[in-house]
């Protein structure tokens, strides 16, 4: 009635059990055999990768059910690594590309400390002001693992063009060739 699904970072799931009839039932955890469960199935920790829980409801007389219920999912726990892959920043914009250490992975982004977005690579920011900047983003596995330490990309937009004043020198006719 209820588990996990298809990809999951819960290393503890728990179902729920449900058969026509009174009766018991009878879980199977990646080829065990049977052992008696309950309606509320918890089947303990267990570790990153492929698991399959058949699940076979058993009568009063002692007959079990000869087609068992059954369901194959992925524990993954481990978070995502990101990684920006390049950076074209010029006066007023700015191209990243980036990606992820896993496959089907979604992206946040977020620009100066604002809040972090949906987004894909390759992102384009424009309209960027003088100042400082700090590009962030982190991504999401399908098992909904999320990075914990972000890429960083810190830049400075600088527009102003400098002034030059010449603040010492000779004076009046001089009889050298160097100043």
């Amino acid at each position: 009635v209820s588990r996990p699904g298809a990809v999951s970072n819960d290393p503890r799931p728990v179902f729920r059990l449900q058969a026509t009839g009174e009766g018991t039932f009878e879980c199977s955890l990646d080829g065990a055999a049977y052992e008696r469960c309950g309606a509320r199935a918890e089947v303990g920790r267990v570790r990153d990768g492929r698991h399959r829980l058949r699940a076979r409801a058993r009568d009063r007389y002692g007959n079990a059910d000869a087609s068992p219920a059954l369901w194959a999912w992925r524990v993954d726990t481990r978070a995502p690594r990101t990684r920006i892959v390049s950076a074209g920043v010029s006066e007023r914009s700015a191209e990243f590309r980036f990606r992820s250490s896993e496959r089907n992975a979604t992206f946040e982004c977020r620009m100066d400390g604002g809040d972090f977005r949906r987004c894909r690579s390759p992102l384009s920011v424009g309209d960027l002001r003088q100042g400082e900047h700090a590009f962030v983003v982190r991504s999401t596995d399908a098992a909904g693992n999320r990075d914990r330490s972000p890429a960083v990309y810190r830049w400075e937009v600088d527009t102003r063009a400098p002034r030059t004043r010449i603040v010492s020198g000779p004076s009046g006719v001089v009889h050298r060739r160097s100043a």
